[in-house]
């Protein structure tokens, strides 16, 4: 099984232990969402992670060059 699942499976186990309290519809949608997550490609999974690792470079060098030209404008005037 590979780690990424292995992962989700553990998370959704031990969160199992505490799904007593919840209705018939609460436990379809929790099967739901762990057979997407199951079914996901790895591809898929590394495709996101990597779009999420550009935004995030992308929002630093934006605030990077925010900072840059307010500094500039700072020492300046």
């Amino acid at each position: 099984m590979r780690t990424a699942q292995r992962d989700i499976l553990s998370v959704c186990l031990a969160q199992l232990s505490d799904v007593s309290h919840l209705g018939s519809g609460e436990l379809r949608q929790l099967a739901k969402e762990l057979g997407r997550h199951m079914r996901q490609k790895p591809q898929v999974v590394q495709k996101k992670e990597q779009a999420r690792k550009d935004d995030i470079r992308k929002t630093n060098l934006l605030m990077a060059n925010i900072f840059k030209k307010r500094f500039v404008c700072l020492i300046v005037y």
